[in-house]
Parts: structure tokens; C-alpha cells; sequence
């Protein structure tokens, strides 16, 4: 029965990232609502306290499912962090399921790719993105990668992981 992967509709997928990241945040002294389905559009998923206020969460959740390896959002989106949740399929090459990044939005906003000028007629696309194949790269080394900000359920300004650095490069 373990190898038969469970899988998710899309916004079953995203509600079980957002319940993930709410689910943790508590155990790490971050007290949070999760933010009702009708009032999504707001840009954010969950709203945590922090000495420094309420802090606006948006959460991010793709699946090996997905036909896109991105994950993105908008310029406009409202929010001070960004949880990006990666469920993977089981024993995937080099991969953990269930990897979870927490960035605060302006480093978000720095390592971002910011996408191309969206055609007329086509299909909404986000104006900023990361590739989750670079996701896990630690920072400078890949200008996408947030591996320094996985596991940041302290909501950290400060990054948890520093780059290693290799033959002293």
C-alpha cells in the first residue's frame, strides 16, 4: 500500500500545503490562522503573529503532478512571506517529500525570475517564478535557489543555512 502514491487535485494539493505550514508553525512559537477559502484572493493563506505584528503568509504547493515546474506569484500579491511547499512523488531521485521553504518577501522578490511580458489572449502566468529543480540549490551558488530558507518555521529574517563553500571558493 506505500507504493501506491496518493494523488491530489490541484487545490487539494495547496490546501494540504497551507494546513502543513500551519500545522508546524506553532511548534516553533509562531501562533497562526489559517485564512478562510473566500478570502484567498486577498494574495496570502495565513496569517502569523510575530513580535513585529501580524504577518501575511502565502503559500505555494506543487505537486510532481503539476505540468509546470515552477512556482510563482504576482507583483501585486499582499503578503511579508513566501512558503513554498514541494510534495514530490515517493523515492524521487534526490528528493524528500514534503520540503518546505520560508522566505520573507523582498528576498522572494530578489531571487525571483520575473517573467515575461504576458501575450494577449493567453492564459494567466505568474510575474515572478522560481523552478523547483532549483529550489533546493543553496544561494549564490544558483540565484533561485532558497536552501538556506528551508525549514524557516521561526520566520527568520536572517537566513538558517549559510552557502558552503567548497575548496575555499
Amino acid at each position: 500500500m506505500d507504493d501506491v502514491p496518493v494523488v491530489l487535485a490541484p487545490e487539494q494539493a495547496q490546501r494540504a500545503g497551507i494546513y502543513l505550514v500551519a500545522s508546524r508553525l506553532p511548534l516553533y512559537g509562531v501562533p497562526v490562522a489559517v485564512i478562510s477559502q473566500r478570502d484567498i484572493c486577498l494574495g496570502y493563506n495565513l496569517l502569523a503573529e510575530r513580535g513585529t505584528g501580524p504577518q501575511r503568509i502565502a503559500v505555494k504547493t506543487w505537486t510532481y503532478e503539476s505540468s509546470h515546474n515552477f512556482v510563482g506569484y504576482d507583483n501585486g500579491d499582499r503578503f511579508e512571506w513566501l512558503a513554498v511547499v514541494i510534495v514530490t512523488k515517493p523515492r524521487w531521485e534526490g528528493w524528500q517529500s514534503g520540503r518546505i521553504f520560508i522566505l520573507p518577501r523582498h528576498i522572494a522578490d530578489e531571487r525571483s525570475i520575473t517573467a515575461p511580458k504576458r501575450q494577449k489572449g493567453r492564459r494567466h502566468r505568474p510575474e515572478r517564478f522560481f523552478l523547483v529543480p532549483e529550489l533546493v540549490q543553496s544561494f549564490p551558488d544558483e540565484p533561485g535557489g532558497l536552501a538556506d530558507y528551508e525549514d524557516n518555521f521561526g520566520l527568520s529574517e536572517v537566513p538558517l543555512r549559510q552557502a558552503v563553500t567548497i575548496n575555499g571558493m
